[in-house]
């Protein structure tokens, strides 16, 4: 894709420990911890299976759009079967 650049972050797991290393157990605290002050473009794309089923809720009660806030991003969580990641690339 034309003047696509994508940026791939590796989160630790400080809260459950960094044995942990499953996306669903990462927290809105890590995320910002490790993120914040970086330059993350546009939009920050993370995998919905960070928050709570069917809730736009981190495991940390944080929501979404709280953490969106703190990083002043927009913040979008995809299907982890990468569709959705793609048509966001995409522009659709």
């Amino acid at each position: 894709i034309e003047g696509l650049t994508v940026s791939v972050f590796e989160i630790i797991n400080h809260f459950f420990g960094e044995s942990v290393t499953v996306s669903g157990l990462l927290t809105a605290q890590d995320l910002e911890a490790q993120l914040k002050g970086k330059d993350l473009g546009d939009a920050l794309l993370i995998s919905e299976n960070m928050l709570r089923d069917g809730e736009e809720i981190f495991l940390d009660d944080v929501t979404l759009s709280q953490l969106s806030e703190r990083l002043n991003i927009p913040i979008f969580a995809n299907r982890t079967d990468g569709f959705d990641l793609f048509e966001r690339m995409i522009g659709e």
